[in-house]
């Protein structure tokens, strides 16, 4: 296994959770409050899939952030992770959740289509994408798994125009969007930069379905 690829790999993430309590991968939530507050209503309650959730805070400041009646799953495929986030911080039935899933087969989750309003990850996809080869033609691997998350986010997301998937990365802008393009999704997307205090820059990609795709919002 290549130095990189272990982040694909879920023994790598169990081991490592077994171990440590917290982690935010890119940037703390005070750095990316400001943008969503632009993109994500906090007036009504939203359902929310935070994927690949690990041991961010994140799943606990968008708890605080959102309106109280929102609905907030926490996925990831570590087992032990989500055992230990549930213990630690407990669970609310249709409120707050943990869930073990696979972002990259989102269509095997418990939830039907057309199920939430945002979906959101912060340096889950990077861990897909942290070994590319050469960045200008990525590895059909990457590409392919990139796509498998993109196709089950676009099922899983509302058919509105408000419905969001929002990307936090580190991943330079003129390398993401080639893996994001998916023609067979066809997301509308936005990229804006990240403010911080850190050496690398970091992005938040805002991926819109476009208005033809579905026929009504659920």
């Amino acid at each position: 296994m290549k130095p990189d690829d272990e982040y694909k790999d879920v023994e790598y993430w169990n081991a490592r959770f077994l171990q440590e309590e917290s982690y935010d991968w890119l940037v703390a939530f005070e750095d990316i409050e400001c943008l969503l507050r632009k993109y994500v209503p906090i007036d009504r309650p939203l359902r929310i899939l935070h994927i690949g959730c690990g041991n961010s805070t994140l799943s606990i400041q968008l708890k605080h952030f959102l309106h109280p009646e929102s609905y907030i799953c926490n996925q990831d495929f570590s087992e032990v992770l989500i055992n230990k986030m549930r213990a630690t911080y407990g669970e609310e039935t249709g409120r707050f959740e943990w869930m073990v899933g696979d972002m990259t087969d989102l269509a095997s989750s418990a939830f039907p289509p057309a199920s939430f309003d945002i979906v959101i990850e912060k340096a889950a996809l990077d861990a897909l994408t942290v070994h590319t080869g050469d960045p200008w033609n990525p590895r059909e691997e990457v590409r392919e798994d990139v796509a498998k998350v993109m196709r089950g986010v676009a099922m899983l997301l509302r058919n509105d125009c408000e419905s969001l998937f929002l990307s936090i990365s580190f991943h330079q802008k003129h390398f993401r969007l080639k893996l994001l393009d998916d023609m067979e999704i066809n997301f509308q997307i936005t990229v804006q930069d990240i403010p911080h205090t850190k050496s690398l820059p970091h992005f938040l990609y805002i991926c819109e379905k476009k208005k033809h795709q579905g026929t009504s919002a659920n």
